[in-house]
């Protein structure tokens, strides 16, 4: 069942080594400029972006500012479900797939440790599609799911997997119902050692694309410390998965062509959610 707690601001302060995205600059109320490079640093990881200059596209890990809470459309896609990052501060990154290889979390000096966790939340994209529905996504009804796959690569390549519901409307009792709106602990620690994280997703609304759900996560104080009062999030069974839709091969074609949901090619300049490579992508 869901178990959500209130957290107290102030209550937590994390340490150097902590990626709680304020030692990244921000101007008022935006996100991070990715039209050049491919990632940034926060406390001892690295985190990896992607940016398109050609469709005008980003991906992977954004440190967003964005204050606001309403949903708007996909425009409004950085904004949080609450108005500040965890512990009432300015930042937080914001994680949407990438093209070829899923972006990864990785530390300054490439080695392998333990990952305590972090704290995350949906956005207000993934928010409306739960509660409203959209032209691609079904609201959710009694026995939608939405999951969050964190999988961490070891040193000798070997890979573990820890899931998580980001939403979880499996039981018949609708008072069990939940979505992640609120700052919630993943703990990371039973993945050991590993030297990169990735994240993927799978959901119960799916179509000839992939899903239909929108693919976001909320991340804050990344290898932080568990406050003792917020909620933690669930660990996911799998057993209803029937694939991990998000990690990409390293042969999609960068160049292939693009399409709009009614199947018609689309040029550099359509906007709106478009098909490259047999997936959905914001453009």
């Amino acid at each position: 069942m869901a178990a959500f707690a209130a957290f107290a601001l102030g209550a937590h302060a994390a340490d150097d080594n902590t990626a709680t995205f304020e030692d990244v600059t921000l101007g008022t109320d935006t996100l991070l400029d990715v039209t050049s490079g491919s990632s940034f640093t926060s406390g001892n990881f690295v985190f990896d972006y992607s940016y398109d200059s050609s469709w005008g596209t980003k991906s992977g890990f954004i440190v967003s500012g964005k204050k606001a809470t309403n949903f708007v459309d996909y425009t409004t896609a950085y904004n949080s479900c609450v108005d500040h990052g965890y512990d009432g501060s300015n930042n937080f990154a914001v994680y949407y797939p990438s093209y070829g290889t899923a972006s990864s979390i990785t530390a300054k000096d490439g080695s392998a440790q333990t990952i305590s966790g972090f704290y995350g939340a949906v956005n207000t994209y993934v928010q409306n599609s739960i509660l409203k529905g959209d032209n691609y996504a079904k609201a959710f009804t009694t026995g939608s799911w939405l999951r969050l796959d964190v999988i961490g690569t070891k040193a000798d390549d070997s890979v573990d997997t820890l899931s998580f519901y980001l939403a979880d409307y499996r039981s018949t009792d609708e008072a069990a119902h939940y979505y992640l709106k609120d700052w919630t602990w993943f703990d990371l620690s039973a993945l050991g050692e590993v030297k990169s994280i990735t994240f993927a997703f799978d959901g119960s609304d799916k179509g000839d694309y992939g899903l239909n759900t929108p693919t976001y996560v909320l991340v804050d104080n990344y290898d932080g410390s568990y406050d003792g009062t917020s909620a933690k999030a669930q660990n996911a069974d799998r057993t209803t998965a029937t694939s991990i839709a998000t990690v990409f091969r390293r042969e999609d074609n960068v160049n292939a062509p693009v399409y709009n949901l009614a199947g018609q090619r689309v040029g550099r300049d359509y906007k709106g959610v478009v098909i490259k490579n047999g997936r959905k992508y914001i453009q």
